[in-house]
């Protein structure tokens, strides 16, 4: 029975080369190999069988396990259940360690410690040097964290030094003792897997954790989970480059193609408008010849990162070596490469003739590789460079342990994108004495007067004022020479010199020999007070200007005002806007109780019907309360006050809107004034109506006589009673200031009718 169990439980178990088709003796890369076809034909995504995911499982786990040389031997030896096997053999270590250690407690101290390499190439990292050497470095760092008892990072040990001579000086690496550094075990303790006890710590050792700086200035951290192989190692390290593989463009072997590396078609159609808007602005060419795929070695990724924004990197494959007949082998033999691999560097983009070749050793140690590193950096950098901040004390400033301190010569030029062509021909001039070395204790670059015009018009100047003539824009451009006033001195105290020869005839002998003259002492100018500082090259953004007012300008106040407005309103806003509700509510409530001035296209009526006259005229009602004055209660409606103010309609004078704004005005005015209420009353007339009535009496028979051809008139009750007549235009104001004028006096009465009654 247990050996139908032990059968069944065989039968049941998973196959990993089985499963991958492969025999027991299968290689790495065969393993490799069939894991990628087996996982593109059962990818879930693509298979359609039922079982798909299942299968796909299980080659993964296969994989995984054979493609590690140490699970593939437990593998071999346990079977399936290598890591529960695994598990107990570490756990009866463990007991072994501890009974060990119980009968023999001094056991732990006799212990072999972990040897320090004598001659090492990693930095030992501990908490007071961590914030120098690592946190303060631009660098990418691979970080060890090890114990010094642990049997595991002792074999390890000559792994990481192997590792060093492979990564450095790509990758910095440091050692990190977690037993004396507790600071810095605490601050990566989610990558470690830590676990404190009531008197030490102990972590998952060796761990390897890689620092990569951002662009905020932080370090990101990661740590490598997969097999402590030098190889796998190296493997995962290269993904850190990831982003300046995409930096790296392979060139077609040809030399259309290399030629469109070196110029490609946006610069060419930017040259046919400018030939000189590239000078001092284009990063300088570089292609890494290799007949091997150079593109994805750590190194080349390195280069790339380092040099992304001076040096534009490519790959060009050469087939068969340099003793082929591929195009990659001609285009080799052409530019004088003798050997592979090799650096191709372009220097000031495509305008030197002839390229510079760096051989590259494919086995280089550490020193090799940060040699060649300088010595692409020596040629890689422009001759003529454009004069920055970042550049300006490293071209100009003399060293204090020089005894003839070096100086810079400066070629101004105003227009950047259109040179004139005095100063291109002194450009190509500068670039030769650079390139032949014939003055080494000169530097060479060139200002963009229009961008920094302060610190040209500073020395230009002093150079005018010295030599007895104006300099401005318009003299540009010209070439001068600036220097520490002594060695030591730094730029604080500087002098110039300005370049008398005219630029048109300027040869490469007479710049060499005007050198020569300053260089034994020449006609130096000192410059009393400092230099103004240098611009950046490109202004500042929208947002570094805010960030400017907002900080340094007090636009904080500002802000701060603004917010606090908004606070204040925001308190108050519902009060406000009930109110002002309220307020419309009220006005729509009073506007439907008002009575209209006019029903269906006719005047209101003082009396409820004409054929019934009212013995009283009714009180002036609000707003639209204008009596309309007639035959049957012209007597009442004139002795209903002092004064009388009457307003004609339709007596061809003006329209109806424009007599109905006219009442509205003054019967609002009368409202609002108490005192003239009392003595002053609006009546209306209507001329066409009234004449028209046959019985009327002759007391409206001679008020419609006087007021013929007038928009108004006054009626004034004393003992007796007399008019005036307006006969100027409907319009408010006028009327208005005729009423003044009658107050005033200004303006006669006439009689009407009969005496009034006392």
């Amino acid at each position: 029975m247990k050996l139908f169990f032990f059968f069944l439980a065989t039968a049941n178990s998973l196959d990993y080369y089985r499963e991958l088709g492969l025999r027991r003796t299968a290689s790495q890369a065969e393993i490799k190999a069939a894991y990628r076809e087996l996982a593109k034909k059962h990818h879930p995504d693509k298979s359609k069988e039922s079982n798909a995911q299942v299968r796909f499982h299980r080659i993964a786990a296969a994989h995984e396990t054979l493609s590690d040389p140490e699970k593939r031997r437990l593998y071999d030896m346990y079977g399936e259940d290598y890591k529960s096997v695994a598990e107990q053999h570490a756990q009866a270590q463990q007991r072994r360690q501890r009974q060990q250690e119980f009968f023999d407690p001094f056991g732990h101290y006799r212990r072999r410690p972990q040897a320090i390499p004598i001659f090492s190439e990693t930095a030992w990292i501990t908490a007071e040097s961590y914030g120098d050497l690592v946190e303060d470095s631009t660098d990418i760092w691979l970080l060890q964290f090890y114990h010094d008892w642990s049997e595991p990072c002792k074999d390890f040990a000559p792994k990481w030094e192997a590792l060093a001579q492979k990564l450095l000086p790509m990758v910095r690496l440091g050692r990190v003792n977690a037993d004396q550094n507790f600071g810095l075990v605490q601050r990566y303790r989610a990558f470690l897997r830590c676990r404190q006890t009531a008197f030490t710590i102990e972590c998952s050792v060796p761990t390897l954790v890689l620092l990569t700086p951002s662009a905020e200035g932080s370090m990101h951290g990661e740590a490598y989970r997969g097999s402590m192989q030098a190889e796998h190692v190296y493997e995962w390290l290269k993904r850190s480059f990831a982003d300046s593989r995409r930096g790296i463009r392979d060139v077609k072997a040809s030399p259309t193609a290399l030629q469109a590396f070196l110029e490609p078609p946006w610069a060419r159609r930017r040259s046919l408008r400018s030939e000189s808007s590239k000078f001092g602005r284009e990063p300088s060419k570089a292609i890494i010849f290799s007949s091997r795929a150079v593109a994805d070695t750590l190194f080349a990724r390195y280069i790339a990162r380092r040099f992304g924004k001076h040096l534009d990197l490519g790959t060009i494959h050469v087939h068969g070596g340099l003793q082929g007949s591929s195009e990659g082998a001609k285009l080799s033999r052409s530019l004088g490469l003798t050997d592979l691999p090799a650096i191709v560097i372009w220097p000031d983009g495509s305008d030197t003739a002839k390229p510079v070749v760096l051989a590259v050793d494919s086995n280089s140690d550490v020193a090799q590789r940060e040699e060649l590193l300088l010595a692409i950096e020596r040629v890689a950098a422009p001759t003529v460079p454009l004069l920055t901040p970042s550049n300006f004390f490293s071209s100009c400033a003399p060293a204090s342990w020089d005894e003839d301190p070096r100086f810079c010569v400066l070629i101004l030029v105003w227009n950047s994108i259109l040179w004139a062509d005095e100063a291109v021909a002194v450009l190509k001039l500068m670039r030769e004495i650079g390139a032949s070395g014939a003055a080494p204790f000169v530097r060479f670059a060139w200002v963009d007067a229009q961008r920094q015009l302060p610190f040209v018009q500073h020395l230009l100047g002093k150079a005018s004022k010295a030599q007895g003539r104006s300099q401005g824009p318009t003299s540009l451009p010209a070439v001068l020479a600036l220097r520490g006033a002594s060695a030591g001195a730094g730029l604080r105290r500087v002098k110039i010199a300005l370049q008398r020869h005219s630029l048109a005839s300027l040869t490469s002998d007479v710049l060499l020999q005007w050198l020569e003259g300053l260089r034994d002492g020449g006609a130096w100018q000192p410059v009393r007070s400092g230099l103004p500082p240098l611009r950046a090259v490109e202004p500042p953004s929208i947002g570094t200007r805010l960030y400017v007012s907002f900080v340094y300008r007090g636009g904080w106040l500002l802000l701060l005002g603004c917010v606090g407005l908004a606070g204040v309103l925001a308190y108050y806003w519902p009060t406000l806007k009930q109110q002002w509700r309220e307020r419309t509510s009220q006005q729509r409530q009073q506007s439907r109780a008002e009575p209209s001035c006019a029903t269906d296209g006719k005047w209101q009526s003082a009396s409820p019907s004409s054929e019934e006259p009212s013995s009283s005229a009714p009180a002036s009602s609000p707003k639209c309360g204008v009596v309309q004055v007639g035959a049957d209660n012209l007597l009442d409606v004139l002795s209903s006050a002092s004064y009388v103010l009457i307003f004609v309609v339709n007596s061809g004078v003006a329209d109806r809107s424009t007599m109905q704004k006219l009442i509205d005005y003054f019967s609002d005015s009368l409202m609002q004034d108490s005192v003239s209420s009392r003595s002053w009353s609006c009546v209306m007339l209507d001329m066409s109506r009234e004449m028209a009535n046959e019985s009327k009496p002759a007391l409206l028979s001679e008020l419609l006589s006087t007021l013929r051809g007038s928009p108004c008139a006054v009626v004034r009750n004393r003992a007796q009673r007399k008019v005036v007549a307006y006969r100027g235009k409907a319009s408010p104001r006028p009327v208005e200031e005729w009423i003044e004028r009658l107050k005033m006096g200004e303006l006669s009465w006439e009689h009407l009718g009969a005496t009034t009654e006392s």
